[in-house]
């Protein structure tokens, strides 16, 4: 696991993109590149909590990642016509990444890690909405990655589970991945929303949309 792991999620995450864009899929940008990351990470390791580094990989080689649309929730039009009414589906969950291109994010972060320590929780990045606030719909907590001491390309989600008809055949055990194997199992047999797997109007599109992704 490494640098070269996300080097090659990189080209999976850009082909998937470029293929929801030939779907006139209604979220853009999909892909926000981070800028002045070093200085980034940085600032929010001066809480003493180091930033993971597969989230940091992904920070430079990808930048931010959002399968959907955080303002005005268009994709949730697409996904009705496309599912045709599927009454299996919870949320889509597409795939956020968030990432720290503005001093905003970094302080809501920092505050974060304040508010984790009082309670005396293990300081987590959030990385992503709930899946029912991706559908805008009230839920709980961001998704948050939380740091491993032993291993530190394993640091793992935690107030994540696989909310899908069916659950990923590829997803580790637990309901807690670490970033690699959730962006694996997400975005290689999921194709981008974890959400949508088991659904009758879900899967030739899932078909087409993960076929041939290089693996990571």
């Amino acid at each position: 696991m490494g640098p070269e792991i996300i080097a090659t999620c990189s080209v999976a995450v850009r082909e998937l993109v470029s293929r929801l864009q030939a779907l006139d899929y209604p979220v853009d940008p999909m892909l926000v590149a981070c800028v002045d990351v070093d200085n980034a990470i940085a600032a929010l390791e001066e809480s003493g909590t180091g930033v993971p580094p597969a989230l940091a990989e992904v920070w430079r080689q990808i930048g931010g990642i959002s399968l959907v649309d955080l303002d005005h929730y268009r994709h949730m039009a697409f996904w009705e016509e496309r599912l045709g009414g599927d009454g299996g589906v919870f949320a889509c969950d597409g795939v956020v990444v968030e990432a720290p291109n503005d001093e905003a994010w970094i302080g809501y972060v920092l505050d974060l890690f304040d508010e984790q320590a009082d309670i005396g929780q293990t300081p987590g990045f959030p990385i992503s909405p709930d899946a029912l606030h991706k559908d805008n719909t009230s839920g709980g907590g961001p998704y948050e990655i939380v740091p491993d001491g032993g291993d530190p390309w394993m640091a793992s989600l935690r107030e994540f589970s696989w909310n899908a008809p069916v659950r990923p055949t590829s997803a580790p055990p637990g309901s807690a991945p670490d970033l690699v194997s959730y962006l694996r199992t997400a975005i290689l047999e999921c194709a981008g929303f974890p959400g949508l797997l088991g659904t009758a109007g879900f899967e030739p599109l899932r078909r087409e949309l993960t076929q041939g992704l290089p693996v990571f």
